[in-house]
């Protein structure tokens, strides 16, 4: 068991103690990532098993913890210059993503599954009305009127939606490692997700650190994104679908992440904040004209 490279050695030695604690109440690999780890065994993909890293939480402090993890020596993410990227790069995310999916999709989702998308994004409507509201925060980030846009594309779209399937739980450039030619992913659980909607993940953890870019100049960056990774897929991924799952994670953002200073928003002033929700307005008002 090692520290993640990631961590800081400085915050674990002077709370040793509550290391420890965390430690100890890091969670047993979940059945999930043990058949992960045998299918990798006889289907190649860049993306190493979640399992080898996990983490522990202890008040303020975050541990990410590595089990049976090799040593990583020399890491780094795949885009240095975030949220920013050339066109080998963005063909390279797109390459790990899918060689990530064909092993996802040859997993196991147990009785009672798939599901059908549908449930799934009710679920979150829901959740995002209900965090607003127990919240009771006084910022308001999106028009009654775009809110009602947003709502309405994802009811409508719903039908068009295949049913779920695995998917991380996180998929964004904070979240993989890059250590030569391996990958690891950190503290992503396998879970239940409508189809493209962990590259509508990244897409989205891309637009949350794009606050200084113009609107206009940002959405031509996101096509490009949204193109790459329609570029290589199966016949029954669509734009659309990608479209729908990227609307659902804006909404939230304006709905939740942002009256809540949920991170990374949690360090950033006013401004920047101000300049996030217009990116995210901009998003959902591009993509619902894109597929009236």
């Amino acid at each position: 068991m090692r520290a993640s490279p990631h961590e800081d050695y400085q915050v674990i030695a002077h709370n040793f103690k509550k290391y420890e604690e965390a430690v100890k109440r890091v969670e047993s690999p979940k059945p999930e990532f043990r058949r992960w780890k045998r299918r990798c065994a006889t289907f190649s993909t860049p993306i190493i098993p979640p399992e080898v890293i996990k983490s522990g939480k202890d008040g303020e402090l975050f541990f990410m913890i590595q089990f049976l993890a090799p040593s990583f020596g020399v890491s780094e993410r795949l885009l240095p210059n975030y949220p920013k990227s050339n066109p080998e790069q963005k063909k390279s995310v797109a390459k790990i993503y899918w060689d990530t999916r064909r092993v996802l999709d040859y997993l196991y989702l147990g009785p009672g599954s798939p599901k059908d998308s549908l449930d799934y994004f009710i679920r979150r409507l829901r959740q995002f009305v209900d965090a607003i509201t127990e919240a009771k925060a006084d910022d308001k980030f999106i028009s009654g009127k775009l809110e009602s846009k947003a709502f309405g594309f994802i009811l409508k779209h719903i039908c068009d939606m295949d049913e779920t399937r695995y998917s991380f739980s996180h998929f964004t450039n904070t979240d993989i490692i890059k250590c030569g030619e391996t990958h690891y992913i950190i503290d992503a659980t396998i879970e239940e997700r409508p189809q493209m909607y962990d590259a509508a993940f990244w897409i989205w953890g891309l637009t949350m650190y794009a606050y200084d870019i113009p609107p206009k100049e940002w959405l031509e960056e996101m096509e490009r994104w949204m193109n790459v990774f329609l570029r290589g897929c199966s016949s029954y991924i669509s734009a659309l679908k990608l479209s729908v799952c990227l609307v659902e994670r804006m909404l939230g953002t304006l709905l939740v992440d942002l009256p809540l200073r949920r991170s990374p928003f949690d360090k950033l002033d006013d401004k920047a904040v101000a300049k996030e929700a217009k990116l995210a307005q901009a998003v959902i008002k591009y993509l619902c004209a894109s597929f009236p």
